[in-house]
C-alpha cells in the first residue's frame, strides 16, 4: 500500500505544482513529466506486487457517514493498474510534443495538470473498497475526462461529443448509485463485496442487481447497445486523451462487472447468454463502421467498440462457463478477457499516438488526403503499420494472443457444453472469425489509402516528420512492445495467474501455458521475413534487374484521382451488408458533352443513435414537457409547490398512524 500512496500523492502533488506554473510550459512540462513517470514507477511496483499474490485493505475513519474510508489491493486490481501506469506515463511524455505542435500559440499546462488528475482518479477507481467512494471517484472520472476531451471547445462538434459524453455518464452513475444503495442493505454495508452475497429481503432479484450493474459498468465500457457515445467522444479529444480513454478508461467498466457481477449471486445461463450476443454484435458492428469511415480516429474509435465487443464476449463466455460448472473452459475465457485489457491498451494506444502525430503532419484527419506518408514519415508510418498488425491480431504481435485464446475458450466450450450455451458459444466463435476477418480488411485499407501510393493532397505530398521527440518516445516504445510481449507470453501469463484463480475455482493455470506455447515462435515470424526482403533487395544478383514504370492502362502520367478510394477499396463489403449498414449514396453522374466535375458521397448512420436513442429522447422531451407549464418564474407559485409537497410527506408519515389509532 506503500507503493500506491507514493503513485497517488505523485500525481495529486504533481497535478497541483503544474497547475500552479501552468503559465510557464517549459516548467510545467518538466514537472508533469517528471511526476507523472515518478507515479507511474509507484503504481507499476505496487501492480506487480498485486499480481504477486499480494492482498492488503486499508480503512481509515472519514467524515462521511457511509462506513470508512477503504482501499483494497488484489491480483484483479493489479491487472487494471498496470495499463494506468504504461499508459499514462507514456501519454505524460507525448502531450507536450503533441499540444506544442498541435497550436499556433503556447499551449497551458492546466491540460497537464488535468492529465495527472485523471490517472489519479482512474487508480482510485480501481482500488477503491467503499461503494461511496467508488462512485464518488467514478463521478470524477467523468467530469475530468470531459474537461480533457473539451480542450478545443470552440468547436461545435467537440461541444455536441462533450455534452453527449456527460450523459452517458451520469445515467451510468446514477444506475450505479441505485445499485449501491441496494447492496449496501447486505451484511458488509457499504464495503465492495468480495465473496457471493446471500439472499436478503431487502434485496431485488438478481436480476435486477445485474441489469444496473451492467447498465452502470457497461455504458462506460461501451458495450453495445451502451457505445453510442464513443465514437464522437474519442475523435474528438486531443490524441493522447484518446489513447487514455480508449486504451484505459473504457477498461474500468470491465473491471466494475468483473468485481460486482460474480457477487450479485447465481447467475442464470440465460444472462450470460444474452451478455455473450451482446459481445458478438459489438464486436462485429463495431468493425463493419469502421470500416465505412473516412475520419482516422473515427475509424480507431469503432475499433474500440469492436475489442470491447471481444472483451465482452470472453467475459460472457466466462460467466456462462462458470455457472455451468466448466471452471477450465472459465480460467481459458478470463485468461483471453484479462490479456485483451494489456493487449489492446498498448495496441490502441500505439495506434492513437502514431495516427495523432500523422494528423497532425498532415493538418486532417481525413484517410482520403493521406496517402505516400509511409516514406515521407518513417518512423510514424510504421508506427500506425504495427499497431494495426497488433490490433488485428496478426501473428507475430501480441495481438494475437489473447484472441487465441478467446477463440480456444469458445470453441472447447462449444465442445463440452450443450443445448443453448453450446450455440452461444458456437455463435460467440463464428462472430470472432467474422470480426477478425474484417479487421484485417479494415486496416488493409488504413495502411493502404494512408500510408501507401501517392499523396492525395498538398498538405501529404509536403509533411515532413516531427522534429519533436516527444512524439516519437512513446510510440517507438510501444511498437516495440508489440514483439517483445510475445516473446514473454508465459510469464506474462504467470502474473495473470493469481487474478485468474481469483475469479475461478482453478488450482493451476498450466493447461493455458500449454496452449500459448507455440506462439512466442512466431514473434520470429517477422523479423524473419523483414531479412529475408532485405537480404534480397541488397545482394548481388546473377543478373541484372530492371525497373519501369508500373502498367498504367494506357494513360501516360496518372494521378492520385486514379488511386482507390478508402470508400471504393471497402464498397465490396459494404455493399454486401448494405441491408444492416443503412448506407446511403448520393451521386450526380457527368451529363452532356462536356460534363463538370461528378460528385459522389456515401454516409452510413449509426443506427442505435439514429433508431434507439434519438426517437427516445425526442419521446421523453415531449412526456416532461408537461412540466414547463409549471415553470412559471414567480416566487410565490413556487412557494405554493413547496408547501403542498410538505403537506403531502406530512401525511404521508403521520396519517397511517392516525388512521390505526
Amino acid at each position: 500500500m506503500i507503493w500506491l500512496a507514493s503513485a497517488g500523492a505523485w500525481w495529486l502533488g504533481g497535478a497541483a505544482a503544474v497547475w500552479l506554473v501552468r503559465r510557464q510550459w517549459g516548467a510545467a512540462v518538466l514537472v508533469s513529466v517528471l511526476s507523472t513517470l515518478a507515479g507511474a514507477f509507484c503504481l507499476a511496483a505496487a501492480a506487480l506486487a498485486a499480481l504477486g499474490g499480494a492482498r492488503e485493505l486499508w480503512q481509515g475513519a472519514w467524515m462521511l457517514p457511509f462506513g470508512n474510508f477503504a482501499l483494497r489491493l488484489d491480483p484483479l486490481a493489479g491487472v487494471f493498474l498496470v495499463p494506468i501506469a504504461l499508459i499514462g506515463a507514456l501519454g505524460a511524455i507525448y502531450a507536450p510534443g503533441y499540444l506544442r505542435d498541435g497550436h499556433g500559440r503556447v499551449p497551458s499546462g492546466a491540460s497537464l495538470a488535468a492529465f495527472e488528475l485523471l490517472l489519479a482518479i482512474m487508480v482510485l477507481v480501481v482500488v477503491a473498497a467503499n461503494m461511496v467512494l467508488l462512485l464518488m471517484a467514478w463521478e470524477s472520472m467523468t467530469l475530468v475526462s470531459w474537461v480533457l476531451m473539451t480542450a478545443d471547445h470552440e468547436s461545435r462538434e467537440v461541444r455536441s461529443a462533450g455534452f453527449n459524453y456527460l450523459v452517458a455518464g451520469h445515467v451510468s452513475g446514477g444506475a450505479l448509485l441505485i445499485l449501491f444503495v441496494l447492496l449496501a442493505q447486505t451484511g458488509t454495508g457499504w464495503l465492495v463485496p468480495t465473496a457471493p452475497i446471500g439472499p436478503a429481503a431487502a434485496l431485488p432479484p438478481v436480476a435486477v442487481l445485474v441489469t444496473l450493474a451492467f447498465v452502470g459498468f457497461g455504458i462506460k465500457a461501451a458495450i453495445a447497445p451502451f457505445h453510442v457515445w464513443l465514437p464522437d467522444a474519442h475523435a474528438a479529444a486531443p490524441s493522447h486523451v484518446s489513447a487514455l480513454m480508449s486504451g484505459v478508461l473504457i477498461t474500468l467498466g470491465f473491471y466494475g462487472l468483473i468485481r460486482f457481477v460474480p457477487m450479485l449471486g447465481p447467475l442464470s445461463a440465460a444472462w450470460c447468454i444474452t451478455l455473450t450476443g451482446l459481445g458478438a454484435l459489438g464486436a462485429c458492428g463495431g468493425i463493419v463502421m469502421a470500416l465505412s469511415q473516412r475520419d482516422v480516429k473515427r475509424v480507431l474509435a469503432y475499433s474500440t467498440i469492436e475489442n470491447a465487443g471481444l472483451m465482452t464476449l470472453a467475459i460472457g463466455a466466462a460467466l456462462l462457463a462458470t455457472a455451468l460448472g466448466r471452471p477450465a473452459v472459465a480460467a481459458i475465457a478470463w485468461a483471453a478477457a484479462l490479456l485483451h485489457v494489456w493487449n489492446h491498451a498498448i495496441a490502441k494506444s500505439l495506434l492513437f499516438f502514431s495516427a495523432g502525430a500523422v494528423a497532425k503532419a498532415v493538418g486532417s484527419r481525413d484517410l482520403e488526403r493521406w496517402g505516400g506518408l509511409l516514406r515521407r514519415l518513417p518512423v510514424l508510418g510504421t508506427a500506425v503499420l504495427v499497431g494495426a498488425g497488433a490490433i488485428v491480431g496478426m501473428p507475430g504481435t501480441h495481438g494475437f494472443s489473447s484472441e487465441w485464446l478467446l477463440f480456444m475458450s469458445l470453441i472447447r466450450g462449444a465442445q463440452e457444453l450443450t443445448g443453448g450455451a453450446r450455440f452461444a458459444m458456437l455463435l460467440g466463435a463464428t462472430a470472432a472469425a467474422f470480426t477478425a476477418g474484417t479487421a484485417v480488411a479494415c486496416f488493409v485499407r488504413l495502411v493502404g489509402v494512408g500510408l501507401l501510393g501517392h499523396a492525395r493532397s498538398g498538405e501529404a505530398a509536403d509533411a515532413v516528420s516531427p522534429r519533436s521527440a516527444w512524439l516519437v518516445i512513446p510510440v517507438v516504445a510501444l511498437a516495440s512492445l508489440t514483439f517483445l510481449l510475445v516473446v514473454i507470453l508465459r510469464p506474462m501469463l504467470g502474473l495473470l495467474a493469481a487474478a485468474i484463480e481469483q475469479l475461478t475455482p482453478v488450482t493451476t493455470i498450466a493447461p493455458l501455458q500449454q496452449l500459448v506455447a507455440p506462439l512466442p515462435w512466431l514473434a520470429a515470424a517477422l523479423p524473419l521475413g523483414a531479412a529475408v526482403i532485405v537480404l534480397g533487395r541488397w545482394l548481388p544478383r546473377s543478373r541484372p534487374a530492371r525497373s519501369g514504370p508500373t502498367w498504367d492502362c494506357g494513360y501516360a502520367q496518372p494521378t492520385a484521382s486514379m488511386q482507390y478510394t478508402a470508400s471504393s477499396l471497402a464498397q465490396p463489403v459494404t455493399r454486401v451488408l448494405q441491408p444492416a449498414l443503412r448506407t446511403t449514396v448520393r451521386w450526380a453522374p457527368p451529363r452532356g458533352l462536356w460534363p463538370a466535375a461528378l460528385t459522389w458521397e456515401a454516409r452510413t448512420p449509426e443506427r442505435a443513435l439514429a433508431e434507439l436513442y434519438r426517437p427516445g429522447f425526442v419521446r421523453l422531451a415531449l412526456l416532461l414537457s408537461f412540466f414547463n407549464r409549471l415553470q412559471e418564474g414567480q416566487v410565490m407559485v413556487y412557494l405554493r409547490y413547496v408547501g403542498v409537497a410538505l403537506l403531502v410527506l406530512l401525511g404521508w408519515l403521520f396519517l397511517p398512524t392516525g388512521l390505526a389509532r
